[in-house]
């Protein structure tokens, strides 16, 4: 493993720390795992001054209400199984109706539509880096099966994972070709 780490930081153009944790766990445990680490090492519970937060430049919410920030990081570490509107109402100390409309003011989406948004997103995620099945990454993105999270990947994105895919494929094959 050491001369993995080190045949890294000989990468020409260099490499950060987190995409050698991503490369590290993709090789040893798996790109699933991998997308899940990188996931957790870059979502922050407090948002970092000074630097746009990952958060921002995926499209999440940029809220300043702590609540609501709060209950972001539990969705984004709770993809799956997603936990329910009202245990995470719950756990941050309000009510499910308070939580709706906050979320529904600062976002325009209810908590629940938020919270499939933000698994779909990680969903794309999963399909544009990995060769997971698209059974697996709908598992891994909390859906009860593939067919439920095609719906709604073609509903939010216009397409369907399974031709997305095969688009990115013939666009970099067509890329390595030139």
């Amino acid at each position: 493993m050491c001369h993995e780490v080190a045949a890294w930081y000989a990468w020409p153009s260099g490499i950060s720390v987190i995409e050698l944790a991503a490369e590290l766990t993709r090789r040893h445990c798996g790109p699933g795992t991998s997308a899940k680490v990188v996931h957790q090492m870059t979502v922050a519970s407090r948002r970092a001054g000074g630097h746009m937060s990952r958060r921002q430049a995926l499209g999440y919410i940029s809220a300043e209400k702590d609540r609501l920030r709060q209950v972001v990081v539990l969705m984004e570490k709770n993809l799956s199984p997603p936990l329910e509107i009202a245990v995470i109402a719950r756990l941050v100390g309000s009510s499910t109706r308070q939580l709706e409309r906050a979320f529904v003011a600062e976002t325009g989406l209810s908590p629940s539509g938020f919270y499939r948004s933000l698994r779909l997103k990680y969903g794309r995620w999963l399909l544009t880096t990995s060769d997971t099945p698209v059974s697996e990454i709908a598992l891994e993105c909390g859906f009860s099966d593939a067919s439920h999270f095609i719906r709604h990947f073609q509903a939010q994105f216009g397409v369907p994972p399974g031709r997305l895919r095969l688009v990115l494929a013939k666009g970099s094959k067509a890329a390595a070709e030139a």
